[in-house]
């Protein structure tokens, strides 16, 4: 888990010098915005990367929420996933995907992916959540 997207350059790194390892790369919005550009290379390498995106909305500490009012307050809202979709962005460059939003569905869909990647595929989760904490108690 890296900021910015640099986890993904990291998570092919180790697959290329351990190919027989599981690696997974977890981001959240700004960071899958930066990747994008490098899944197909997963593909065309046949690379069993899973990529877990935590799709909460937002970028987190740019806004309300965690921060205070936050210090950009054009950054912080994002064109929330009811409208755009990492996963199918994920499966028009070739990789298998699925977007999760029932809690449950998180260690079956981890496992799917680990399947795949078995077989050198990569794979996209994205994780529907909160884009704020729902236990917030401790942030005053």
């Amino acid at each position: 888990m890296t900021t910015l997207g640099y986890g993904l350059g990291g998570a092919m790194g180790a697959k290329l010098a351990f190919p027989d390892w599981q690696v997974v790369s977890v981001t959240g919005d700004a960071g899958v915005g930066y990747q994008m550009g490098n899944w197909e290379t997963m593909v065309r390498y046949e690379m069993g990367i899973t990529t877990v995106h935590i799709n909460n909305d937002g970028f987190g500490g740019y806004g309300p929420g965690f921060w205070g009012k936050g210090h950009s307050p054009y950054t912080w809202e994002l064109t929330g996933h009811k409208v755009q979709s990492s996963a199918k962005v994920a499966e028009a460059l070739g990789i298998q995907s699925e977007r999760v939003d029932d809690p449950d569905e998180v260690a079956p869909a981890l496992r799917r992916a680990m399947k795949a990647n078995a077989s050198n595929r990569p794979y996209l989760l994205e994780f529907i959540c909160s884009k704020h904490p729902v236990f917030p108690g401790w942030i005053r």
